[in-house]
């Protein structure tokens, strides 16, 4: 509630909407969707940035450079909540950046550092960054990680708080993309807060190299600091389908926090995307449809809850690419 209260001059109270023909066609007794590709900057990340911005800015006043690292969503919300306090994003891009994103990071003011594909690039990277503004006699630097940072992570989670707020603790069920499980694991701390037996689950495709990710989460692989593998790699037509492993620290908690992982196909996912947009007339980035796409295969897992909320994670996509992407019929 503190992280609520924090940001909420800044954020959106973004809208849970009843869906009659998501309710109709998978039985439950109602279907929500938490619209977080309404909130500013497309996702809920600005939620996370935010609140990571504000608090620093409260322990030090004289901090006015904020650094992370990205390739998608969370390098713009930086960039946003930054120059919302008058402050800098220094954003480290480990691989190729989807003009689309490079854009919005340079609209908000942020500034993009691109380095080489592994852990230990990015690492170096940020650490040269850290070092070069933390001298800067105008102002400190502050580094935030996109995947563990506990302020990030508190305002993650008020997507959860805000949506048993709108719905008086009616729901019994959330799913949500996976991720690198930043936001599922936040979900489930902020919503077992308020309802302790509601039903957490998350979504995972294959619609990125997530083939070698088994559907049990406590065998998922993950990425540790010692790997150097590439990380993947942006699609050259949408950023929207970027996805990463679970870091090592949030599959951890995800053993004890969430109920179970749903994985989709590339084809689920793609219909989900039409069927939200045609039925519903919202846009949603691919990761909010891995989570749609869960919930229309209607699986044995979430059969018996009434009410279910799917959280729409995101709606930054390439426009040129929804043609592609609504071949599916529905």
């Amino acid at each position: 509630m503190a992280a609520r209260k924090a940001i909420d001059s800044y954020i959106y109270e973004t809208p849970l909407i009843l869906s009659v023909s998501l309710s109709k066609r998978t039985g439950h007794h109602k279907i929500l969707l938490k619209c977080e590709n309404l909130q500013r900057t497309g996702s809920y990340h600005y939620r996370g940035f935010i609140h990571s911005v504000v608090r620093a800015k409260a322990r030090d006043l004289s901090v006015t450079n904020f650094i992370t690292y990205s390739v998608a969503n969370g390098g713009r919300a930086l960039a946003c909540a930054a120059e919302d306090f008058q402050s800098a994003a220094r954003v480290v891009a480990p691989g190729p950046t989807h003009p689309l994103v490079a854009s919005g990071i340079r609209y908000h003011g942020g500034v993009l550092y691109p380095c080489g594909p592994t852990p230990h690039a990015r690492d170096a990277r940020l650490a040269e960054l850290a070092q070069t503004f933390q001298a800067n006699p105008r102002g400190r630097a502050v580094v935030v990680d996109p995947y563990h940072d506990p302020d990030l992570l508190a305002g993650f989670g008020t997507v959860g708080i805000e949506l048993m707020l709108q719905t008086d603790c009616e729901v019994d069920c959330v799913v949500a993309p996976l991720g690198g499980g930043a936001l599922i694991n936040s979900l489930a701390v902020a919503l077992r807060g308020m309802k302790p037996n509601v039903a957490v689950f998350g979504a995972i495709s294959d619609f990125v190299n997530e083939s070698d990710m088994s559907l049990r989460y406590v065998e998922m692989k993950t990425e540790g600091k010692e790997a150097e593998k590439p990380e993947a790699a942006p699609s050259s037509s949408n950023p929207s389908i970027l996805e990463r492993k679970v870091t090592k620290w949030n599959a951890k908690h995800m053993k004890k926090l969430v109920n179970g992982v749903l994985q989709v196909t590339e084809e689920d996912v793609r219909y989900a995307f039409r069927y939200v947009y045609e039925r519903c007339k919202l846009v949603i980035d691919l990761k909010a449809a891995t989570a749609v796409a869960a919930v229309l295969a209607n699986p044995k897992e979430l059969r018996r809850y009434q009410c279910v909320a799917v959280v729409l994670s995101g709606g930054n996509v390439d426009l040129k690419c929804i043609p592609d992407l609504m071949s599916s019929a529905l």
